[in-house]
């Protein structure tokens, strides 16, 4: 089978030759089952860098770069799927952004995605136990629906992703403004 390998094997062996290793977790950081405190209301493991390279059998060590994604307004799947701050009701979302943001559902059961509005206090808890190098900061255009796929960025833009980076103390290297439109910032701290 062509598509079945060792995962370990081959993340090593790549590593061993220099090249760039990617390694993405499934969930976001709110959901992390050691992280979060919301236990049984997570996802079935650690979302940390540290575990990620566990989880693929990559040790920690030579240089290791983390990127840390944050959305602007947080999801989880539907039910009880554990706490989301500041909450808010696709509706309202919609109203307040003149129609442009929709309603979101999981890819597999098709069952409509909780969401909520910016928490700072996620951030920087991600930002303390992930210790990011950079950030990419994702759905910009639900902050700013005038931007949306946009490649170039008006002064209150910069102003606002310039807040963030402040408050989090991590430079914002890419912001998506929609699908596929993602600007390298460069971090302008």
């Amino acid at each position: 089978h062509p598509y079945l390998a060792d995962v370990a094997d081959l993340a090593n062996g790549f590593d061993s030759r220099g090249d760039d290793i990617l390694i993405e977790t499934a969930q976001g950081f709110g959901l992390s089952l050691t992280r979060s405190g919301h236990y049984p209301y997570c996802t079935s493991r650690d979302v940390t860098p540290g575990a990620a390279l566990n989880d693929a059998g990559v040790p920690l060590a030579g240089p290791i770069q983390t990127i840390l994604v944050l959305r602007t307004h947080p999801i989880r799947v539907a039910g009880n799927s554990g706490p989301l701050r500041f909450e808010v009701t696709w509706d309202k979302l919609k109203e307040e952004s003149g129609g442009y943001i929709k309603p979101e559902y999981t890819t597999v059961t098709n069952k409509l995605r909780r969401v909520g509005r910016w928490d700072p206090e996620l951030a920087r808890a991600a930002v303390a136990a992930c210790r990011p190098d950079h950030i990419v900061l994702t759905f910009f255009d639900y902050w700013r629906p005038d931007l949306a796929n946009k490649t170039i960025l008006d002064p209150d833009a910069f102003r606002r992703i310039h807040e963030v980076e402040e408050e989090l103390g991590v430079p914002i290297t890419w912001v998506s403004t929609g699908f596929g439109s993602i600007i390298h910032m460069g971090g302008s701290n």
